[in-house]
């Protein structure tokens, strides 16, 4: 469900819909409630394309050609002198998307509205899981960071699945489809601060 945002608003739907979120806080089903314009952009599109952000697909679908071409350029030439820069670059683009700061052409924010409760949001750093997994995911890492071992050792005696399941694991930890050792939701940090969990 898509809550909009109700500051500044200046229509006499205010005082109910102060109400209904404030509800929905009293109950722990709200994962962000801002004064900023929200993009139409789908979050998970966003968020798959980002994984590839080295070559810019992200910006060009979010209608940023500039910053596309300029990804695209800074990769080719940076690959020369620096053979992860492919990597730098995605991993850049996937951090600013997740921590809800990247903006479409337009200026409206993508950012992902979930419904989670307070006691379901984990208390493990989005952004270095997000370190972790881009670079040594292959090795599990961000799976040890997570407190679980047992799937830590198995991308470690498996190259991360040939690589393949660490790519999976960096979208699920950008789309909070990530599970800690509790079973508890990796979230980015404006969710977390929607529910008071420290981030």
């Amino acid at each position: 469900m898509a809550l909009e945002a109700i500051e500044g608003s200046s229509n006499g739907d205010l005082f109910e819909n102060t109400q209904f979120l404030e509800k929905e806080r009293a109950v722990g089903k709200v994962a962000y409630v801002g004064s900023e314009e929200l993009s139409s952009i789908d979050y998970k599109t966003q968020a798959f394309l980002a994984t590839f952000g080295f070559v810019g697909l992200d910006d060009f679908y979010a209608g940023n050609y500039s910053r596309g071409w300029t990804k695209l350029a800074f990769t080719m030439v940076g690959t020369f002198f620096l053979k992860i820069a492919p990597v730098i670059t995605s991993m850049l683009s996937l951090m600013v998307l997740s921590r809800g700061t990247y903006a479409d052409s337009d200026g409206k924010l993508i950012r992902q509205v979930v419904q989670l409760r307070k006691e379901e949001i984990s208390s493990c750093d989005q952004t270095i899981m997000l370190i972790l997994s881009s670079t040594l995911g292959m090795f599990g890492a961000h799976q040890f960071y997570a407190g679980k071992p047992l799937k830590g050792v198995l991308m470690l005696c498996t190259g991360g699945g040939l690589g393949i399941w660490a790519m999976i694991n960096i979208y699920q930890l950008v789309t909070c489809g990530f599970k800690d050792g509790e079973g508890k939701t990796v979230c980015s940090d404006y969710i977390k601060l929607a529910h008071n969990v420290r981030p």
